[in-house]
């Protein structure tokens, strides 16, 4: 079997080199690109190949009150008709790397559905629609850039938070004068949706911190950003396969249920965990991580709710949904700032990767496609 998807991925190689529009070749990987470059980006290559990718814009991270705005988008690519694989990147704004590789991606897969139009060929990877929201994060990741190159959190600004507990915050709000960017936004990834606040001891405390990393917001979904994910993903939730998190660092995938503690009777088991262990082992080949649920490959301290993994797998009943860190391996001091050089290599495994997850799904599509339409009868959302 490997033999096989050894050669699919030659396939590819030998189109993107010979017989791809050189026009196509947009992206510069040698940089990590701005907030403006990117959506650049985004715009010139989906009017270069309109028939054969669509930037969707979701939502925007507009609140009132907040003197500036970004839009969200949502790249489509491949043909409609197909059963959808989701991915979100850049969650996190300091992970640079995230969104870096999803627009490799991005390029590589318009390059594919782009030849195949004029020079047919087969491969897995055309028989899915590709969704991908490269930038989840724009306020944040557009700070991470010019002011604040750890920012995490989303920009929601320090006046405009409501809702939090007013005396366990009274330290924090005292920091926020000597350090205001410590209270600027909400953890996107802990404001789903599944676990939203709950997890190791020290997380539900911290996660209630306005200056803490991982504030995961007064309620789920009280963000904008959030928001716009959750519905969109409502409108297409009948179409999808598989919903994956791309973020970084450590080089781990992770399951869902990241708040739930070792020995907990709700976690994953049975056919579902068996389904997310065959899937992984044949998709890791070439990242070779770390794999398991989060308190075994992060501890439990690690262990926290509100994440997209969760919120896909519990709330939407996705049964692929995963979360990818990618490199550098933890043992990294500051992995979040790494060299543009690392771009290619590390996007170059991802891609493989994404040619692996498209030949092991024809493994569980029609099984997650009858289920799919079950889900869509019964409508259910456990674990809200």
């Amino acid at each position: 079997m490997l033999k096989m998807v050894l050669l699919f991925i030659l396939l590819l190689e030998k189109i993107d080199a010979r017989f791809s529009k050189p026009n196509l070749r947009l992206l510069n990987s040698k940089k990590f690109l701005n907030l403006q470059e990117t959506y650049g980006f985004l715009h010139k290559l989906s009017k270069l190949a309109p028939k054969s990718m669509e930037l969707k814009k979701i939502g925007d991270t507009f609140i009132p009150g907040k003197d500036y705005e970004n839009d969200i988008f949502v790249v489509i690519i491949g043909n409609t008709s197909n059963p959808i694989l989701f991915f979100d990147c850049g969650m996190h704004a300091r992970e640079w790397i995230s969104p870096a590789t999803c627009l490799y991606i991005i390029q590589k897969l318009v390059i594919v559905f782009e030849t195949v139009r004029r020079t047919p060929f087969e491969h897995p990877v055309l028989d899915y629609q590709w969704q991908i929201a490269p930038m989840m994060n724009p306020d944040g990741y557009n700070k991470s850039h010019y002011d604040n190159r750890l920012q995490r959190k989303n920009g929601r600004p320090l006046n405009l938070m409501s809702g939090y507990d007013m005396k366990l915050n009274r330290g924090c709000l005292k920091s926020c004068k000597i350090n205001p960017d410590e209270c600027l936004g909400v953890d996107l990834n802990r404001n789903f949706p599944s676990g939203f606040g709950q997890g190791y001891e020290s997380f539900e405390i911290d996660s209630n911190l306005i200056c803490s990393d991982v504030y995961k917001g007064p309620t789920y979904l009280s963000e904008p950003e959030t928001q716009a994910l959750h519905n969109y993903i409502l409108r297409i939730r009948k179409n999808i396969l598989s919903a994956i998190s791309i973020h970084c660092y450590s080089m781990v995938i992770s399951y869902p249920n990241g708040w739930m503690k070792k020995g907990d009777k709700n976690q994953v088991t049975g056919k579902d965990l068996n389904r997310f262990k065959s899937f992984v082992k044949t998709t890791n080949t070439f990242l070779n991580y770390k794999t398991g649920f989060v308190y075994e490959v992060f501890g439990e301290e690690g262990v926290s709710g509100g994440a997209t993994d969760d919120y896909y797998y519990n709330y939407h009943d996705i049964k692929i949904s995963l979360t990818l860190e990618l490199d550098p391996d933890s043992s990294t001091s500051n992995g979040f700032v790494i060299s543009p050089k690392k771009i290619i290599p590390i996007a170059n495994k991802l891609w493989k990767t994404f040619q692996l997850i498209a030949d092991k799904m024809k493994d569980f599509k029609e099984e997650l496609m009858e289920l799919n339409k079950r889900y869509e009868q019964k409508k259910l959302h456990p674990y809200v």
